[in-house]
């Protein structure tokens, strides 16, 4: 497992430092990751997302959009990939890819609930079978 500062580092590395005055800090998610974000001067996240960082030092960029990525999902995933012990097979880009695809899956599973409930198929079947 990375220390906190080894995950800023690993972040800082992957972006170049701050700017705006801000200041990354990191906070630790379950065993294995670390969430790195940037912070404002005034001391409120940035607007556009947040880093998980894996024990090996990889850096995977998350958005801050429900509707682009899903954070419990990528944190689930990323732990999964980990404990697995298949993270040797997993690059940022990709990871981040899929997880947009399957947030944007996620989106259209609840669209197509929601059209299901208006035509009424989810209420239970009155019909009696002979």
């Amino acid at each position: 497992m990375l220390s906190q500062s080894e995950a800023v580092t690993a972040v800082r590395q992957v972006l170049g430092e701050p700017t705006r005055g801000g200041e990354l800090r990191a906070v630790q998610q379950g065993e294995r990751l670390w969430s790195v974000s940037l912070i404002e001067p005034d001391g409120r996240p940035s607007a556009g997302g947040a880093w998980l960082v894996g024990p090996d030092g990889k850096v995977f960029s998350i958005s801050s959009n429900p509707g682009i990525h899903d954070w419990p999902l990528a944190l689930r995933l990323l732990d999964e990939v980990y404990r697995a012990g298949v993270d040797h097979a997993v690059e940022p880009a990709a990871f981040e890819h899929r997880l947009r695809t399957l947030t944007e899956e996620r989106e259209a599973l609840v669209k197509r609930v929601l059209a299901d409930a208006r035509a009424g198929s989810l209420r239970a079947s009155t019909r009696q079978l002979p």
